[in-house]
């Protein structure tokens, strides 16, 4: 369902999709997509009402000194990476019929006409499977089996199971 809050975000498709995908009535069997990266899907703070916590002083000072060590690291990675995309992005990039050397073919360097790469697929990362050119509504997909199916699907299956353990019994 993450994926599809994505698809939403991106404006691929209507915030309405989640009601008709919930409405199992209708839409019994799930269109086929791809899940989304558990990366922004981790539960990593939560309370618990009356419930005063004990630290043992040295085991806190491990975890603290740990989740320090890890947070530098990342750091460090995000201003590296960070850098790299500044500077990129800034890069003035020749378009289409454009010569190296800026202009269009025959014509004298503008560099105003220049145009600059902006790049805004972070969040690709966070939906896996390869993606296609042209966007297909989830309603128009592919569907799943149903519920029902897979569950008779299953329940066959036990039953030819248990019949091949009597039978070798």
């Amino acid at each position: 369902m993450v994926a599809v809050l994505f698809l939403i975000g991106q404006g691929q498709e209507e915030p309405s999709i989640v009601d008709d995908l919930l409405d199992v009535d209708r839409h019994p069997r799930k269109p086929q997509y791809h899940m989304a990266s558990e990366l922004p899907l981790v539960l990593y703070d939560s309370t618990f009402d009356g419930v005063d916590w004990i630290y043992e002083r040295e085991t806190h000072e491990q975890t603290l000194h740990h989740l320090q060590k890890v947070w530098c690291g990342h750091v460090i990675k995000t201003n590296i990476v960070k850098s790299m995309l500044d500077s990129l992005e800034n890069v003035e990039v020749p378009r289409d019929g454009e010569k190296e050397g800026g202009g269009l073919e025959g014509e004298m360097e503008d560099r105003e006409s220049r145009s600059r790469v902006e790049i805004l697929k972070q969040n690709e990362s966070l939906i896996e499977g390869t993606r296609t050119k042209v966007y297909r509504p989830l309603l128009e997909r592919q569907k799943c089996e149903s519920l029902e199916d897979r569950i008779e699907h299953y329940s066959k299956k036990r039953k030819l199971d248990a019949i091949d353990t009597d039978q070798s019994s």
